[in-house]
């Protein structure tokens, strides 16, 4: 049952292949985000849902899937890496 529970859907799985930022994004977080992902990817209702999550995680805008303090963390490293 673990296995189903971190298994990506095929829709994300696809919606991120078409899309290198999010696919980069995906993979420098917790295995707790990702789990976080990977379900509201298996509760999109629509493609158009999917792609919105896809483009969340492009964009880094992540506030529904990393804690607030986790986000603010994130934004201010990617400030920082600017500089």
């Amino acid at each position: 049952m673990d296995d189903y529970k971190n298994e990506m859907p095929e829709g994300l799985g696809f919606s991120m292949a078409m899309n290198e930022n999010a696919m980069v994004n995906f993979a420098k977080m917790s295995e707790e985000q990702r789990n976080r992902v990977i379900d509201e990817g298996r509760n999109a209702k629509s493609k158009d849902e999917m792609n919105r999550l896809v483009d969340r995680i492009a964009k880094f805008i992540l506030r529904n899937i990393i804690p607030k303090r986790d986000f603010e963390k994130e934004r201010f490293t990617n400030i920082l890496r600017l500089l």
